[in-house]
């Protein structure tokens, strides 16, 4: 590693390898910290070139065992701690072996707070990825959404007690907070956040721009899409409420469904619905052409940071339905192929799904400019914020 480096810790986030790819072309050397499904670093050279990888196998195996146990054992299954200590294990981990030249550090919320101690008690600065919205508005959230759709269910997204206040001192520790969408950033506000130590970064799609737009066929049914984790927090009973609302007197519409079915709403898919097609988890090559096979996607989750799922979709040509509760609000001001709702009043999706019914939609609703969810505006936004947080030790990056 050179005199100075910068030191990424990354959780098991969809976009995660984004940022990677952005510091390859930063101009500065960095290491990365990898907790899933391996404990690994690779060390990267000031051109973005791996110079070193190496594995610490007897962590991974202790986080196994970790998990072996704990989720055995209902009562701390029941309450995730198998996931906090694997989170204290992996923190421990990188603690131990970060690059002491680094003079920056990238952490991951809820798996970086000794790292982070550490970096501060060295008066360095901290950038925090957090890619959830804030865990005082997300713990809000799953208690009213478990205690309506699935009360004696397993929660799949419970958060333990004690990584929630690791949480709060990773924000209190952090010089800047990274945050996905406007939404994400609006929860943070309202529990007293500062706003002037949050930044927003746009993720970006697999394909630059905004791609074709599928071919409209009126004599065949109209295809939404759905493709997530099936829980609780994705929104899926609201949104089955109104499909089979719908569905009592518009026969002209099927929704297929593809994702991990979580055991918490195993219990809706008791019966076969009649306008669903469940597919399960897929490639992401075979999501492709799943893509091009439907005309609208939808996602009516009642909390996500942001959603990448809608910039997949918009790129392969489809039109998208999406929650409030996500980015889409913030990808609607540039695309007109973005319609939102609130996920919490059921007239208000009834009512923009309902307009996806009528053909006239996709023909009235075509402009999109995605510029902004660009990968180049993407690393261009991570080497700003980085100049921005390093300035005052002098170690800026070279913007490329």
């Amino acid at each position: 590693m050179n005199k100075e480096s910068i030191t990424l810790i990354l959780g098991p986030g969809n976009h995660q390898q984004k940022l990677v790819e952005a510091l390859e072309k930063a101009g500065k050397s960095f290491e990365v910290f990898y907790n899933y499904p391996i404990f690994i670093i690779k060390r990267y050279n000031e051109n973005g070139v791996l110079i070193n990888e190496s594995k610490n196998l007897f962590f991974t195996k202790v986080v196994q065992l970790v998990w072996a146990i704990c989720t055995r054992i209902r009562v701390l299954k029941n309450t995730n701690y198998h996931i906090y200590l694997s989170n204290l294990i992996f923190d421990f981990w990188v603690s131990r072996n970060y690059s002491k030249s680094s003079t920056l550090l990238w952490a991951w919320s809820q798996v970086s707070l000794k790292t982070i101690l550490k970096f501060k008690n060295n008066k360095l600065p901290v950038i925090l990825e957090n890619p959830m919205i804030h865990v005082n508005e997300w713990k809000s959230i799953l208690e009213e959404e478990y205690k309506k759709f699935a009360p004696n269910k397993y929660r799949y997204y419970e958060i333990h007690p004690k990584l929630v206040k690791q949480m709060y001192k990773e924000y209190e520790l952090a010089d800047r907070i990274v945050l996905l969408s406007n939404f994400a950033a609006s929860t943070f506000i309202k529990n007293h956040i500062n706003e002037g130590k949050l930044a927003k970064v746009n993720l970006y799609a697999y394909k630059e721009g905004v791609g074709f737009i599928q071919k409209w066929e009126t004599d065949k049914k109209i295809r939404f899409l759905f493709v997530g984790r099936v829980d609780i927090l994705k929104g899926i009973p609201r949104l089955l409420e109104v499909l089979k609302k719908l569905h009592n007197t518009n026969k002209n519409f099927k929704l297929t469904i593809v994702g991990d079915l979580k055991e918490e709403l195993s219990d809706l898919f008791d019966s076969k619905i009649e306008f669903v097609e469940f597919l399960g988890t897929l490639s992401a090559e075979s999501l492709k052409n799943v893509y091009k096979e439907h005309d609208v996607l939808i996602l009516p989750s009642v909390q996500e940071s942001f959603g990448l799922v809608i910039l997949e979709a918009l790129s392969n040509g489809l039109f998208v339905i999406a929650s409030e509760n996500t980015g889409a609000l913030d990808i609607a001001l540039k695309c007109k192929r973005v319609q939102t709702f609130n996920p919490f009043i059921l007239t208000e999706m009834e009512k923009v799904i309902s307009a996806a019914l009528n053909p006239n939609y996709y023909q009235q609703n075509t402009e999109c400019n995605l510029d902004d969810f660009s990968m180049k505006q993407y690393q261009k936004q991570i080497v700003v914020l980085l100049n921005e947080v390093l300035k005052n030790n002098n170690s800026f990056i070279n913007d490329k």
